[in-house]
């Protein structure tokens, strides 16, 4: 007899259904359940499993398009193609960019070539004429006809590299003078919002006579590098970069985004705010390596140790928040803030709030005129009217730099900034001295007094340079911080005519941006060139939601682990804005 299918039964020996509740004899092993099965039961598991089959082979039909191979192997092609074009468009960019920086070095090159020739024919024309007045005073006429014979065709060579060498710097001059940076737009000034605060200098400015014969010139009071700040030209590509390829990976739809989108995006785009603030809040510094301090059960910044039971670690990265010292007038509504306000970033937007008190007698009355923290070193410095505090994150002291410890005469401290391994200290004498972090000794001073016609009082770092803000002349400069020489400067011919700037504050990126609070609510942005690229606020009025500002100040760029951050104390908010950059 034939026997059942999957049947692997004997005639003599059959087990049951092992299904429950079926007493009828298997005829098989189900092929879906693997057990042993009555033919009804069997059946439906054979059912079962071809079901399975047509909606799979329903979905690799799906998956075969074979009405599709012709276009896909089409497509593939020329996608292939593509992948080619791209990358040897990549390598001709690649190729086209060495050729800029061996054009560009070999420019900066001549450019310091010219300089240290000019430096050698001084020196050598030094020597030449002690040879020459020692020959005459010594009465030995031949050998100092001697010399005339010899040097007369040097001289005459050295003169001729010396008229064109200052032909040169002559031009520079001059295409800066054509620049017409002493005018001003407007003579009537907004108030600045919080004028008798430490480190804000006012903003009121007095009437300027615009007479032609009171204007000085670029020529009598500057002194401009042979060439200006190409190495933050150079970094702007960065930017340029990210910017174009982010435009071509949304419309070639690289990533997908939706049409609304495909506008030229922002470059900052508002993430956070950090409100609910004691005061009025002034200047920032951000610190990205804390380990070793707790916050303890009072919210107070301490340093970690054995017997720290129930303190918790300080979070990093964290942000240094001072106060600015209220008007007379507001001193009875906004409070005098007795401590530096440590706060937790968390791009969640949960933020923790700790106190930082300095362990010295310091008069809060007096304020806090700039902060810096130099995270590796885990120091912050506190910029006082008279001296610098250097303290670690619990408010221990161990350094102060006081004015009588610089290099230059000096009164009052305007601002600081620093590096790895320096601490620059803006005087009220436009003056920047340099001060060695590891020692605390000073290293070198430049005056940059020639460059500015009223008050310095904000100061950062781009690169190896400086970035000043000149409030009654309504500039921006930025200077080496070797020569103090001018290499370039804010507002440009390319930043819009009809724009009136009364600048608080700036800061600016590593990629050649730079950030200004303007006395009208805004925060503008603009790139290398001088050209506005974007307003955050909105101009003349005031608000306190996300897309206003109640007197934007102290400004505050720094690179974290999550991206370019920009960080605005919005002061009369009593709130920080936190801003991602693009």
């Amino acid at each position: 007899a034939d026997t059942a299918p999957f049947s692997d039964m004997t005639s003599e020996h059959q087990e049951g259904c092992k299904l429950r509740f079926c007493d009828q004899y298997s005829a098989g092993t189900g092929p879906l359940s693997g057990l042993p099965l009555c033919p009804i039961h069997l059946d439906k598991d054979i059912k079962l499993v071809d079901k399975k089959k047509t909606k799979l082979m329903q979905k690799l039909d799906a998956v075969v398009a074979i009405e599709q191979r012709l276009q896909l192997r089409a497509e593939q092609s020329s996608l292939a193609a593509e992948l080619q074009e791209v990358s040897d468009a990549f390598d001709s960019l690649q190729a086209h960019l060495q050729q800029w920086r061996e054009r560009t070095m070999s420019r900066v090159q001549a450019a310091h070539d010219s300089v240290a020739g000019r430096l050698r024919d001084a020196a050598e024309a030094e020597e030449c004429s002690k040879e020459v007045s020692l020959a005459s005073n010594a009465g030995d006429w031949k050998s100092v006809a001697k010399l005339v014979s010899s040097l007369r065709i040097w001289v005459d060579e050295a003169c001729e590299r010396t008229e064109k060498f200052d032909q040169v710097r002559s031009e520079i001059v001059r295409l800066f003078n054509g620049t017409s940076l002493n005018t001003n737009s407007s003579s009537e000034e907004p108030r600045h919002h919080n004028e008798e605060n430490p480190g804000c200098s006012s903003v009121l400015q007095s009437e300027k006579d615009t007479d032609e014969s009171s204007k000085e010139t670029i020529c009598d009071r500057l002194n401009v590098r042979s060439i200006g700040d190409i190495s933050l030209g150079v970094r702007h590509l960065e930017y340029l970069i990210d910017r174009h390829m982010n435009e071509v990976n949304q419309l070639f739809w690289i990533q997908l985004v939706d049409a609304n989108e495909l506008e030229k995006s922002q470059v900052c785009r508002s993430i956070a705010t950090i409100d609910g603030l004691p005061g009025q809040p002034g200047y920032l510094a951000v610190c990205t390596n804390t380990a070793g301090f707790m916050v303890d059960t009072n919210g107070r910044i301490i340093r970690s140790s054995s017997q720290n039971s129930g303190c918790l670690p300080l979070p990093e990265p964290c942000l240094f928040i001072s106060f600015y010292v209220p008007d007379n007038d507001d001193i009875d509504e906004v409070p005098i803030v007795d401590h530096i306000l440590v706060a937790s970033l968390d791009d969640g937007g949960v933020y923790q709030m700790y106190q930082l008190r300095l362990q010295c007698d310091l008069d809060w009355n007096d304020g806090i005129w700039s902060l810096h923290c130099d995270s590796p070193r885990q120091l912050l410095y506190v910029a006082l009217e008279t001296s610098v505090l250097v303290a670690d994150f619990s408010g221990k002291l161990s350094q102060k730099i006081t004015v009588d410890d610089l290099p230059i005469l000096c009164e009052e401290v305007c601002c600081i900034d620093g590096d790895a391994d320096k601490l620059f200290i803006l005087t009220e004498k436009a003056s920047v001295a340099t001060v060695c972090k590891e020692s605390s000794l000073p290293i070198s001073t430049i005056s940059i007094s020639a460059l500015v016609s009223g008050n310095l009082s904000s100061m950062s770092l781009i690169g190896r340079n400086i970035a000043l803000l000149d409030y009654e002349s309504r500039k921006m400069y930025v200077t080496s911080s070797i020569s103090g020489q001018l290499l370039s400067f804010y507002p440009t011919s390319r930043t819009q005519p009809e724009e009136l700037w009364y600048p608080h504050e700036a800061a600016c990126d590593d990629r050649g941006l730079v950030f200004q609070s303007d006395s009208r609510n805004i925060v503008r942005v603009l790139d290398f060139s001088g050209t506005i690229v974007q307003n955050l606020g909105r101009k003349n009025e005031s608000g306190c939601n996300a897309e206003t500002f109640n007197g934007p100040d102290c400004l505050l760029v720094v690179q974290l682990a999550s991206g370019r951050r920009l960080f605005v104390s919005d002061v009369q908010n009593q709130r920080i804005r936190v801003f991602e950059i693009l």
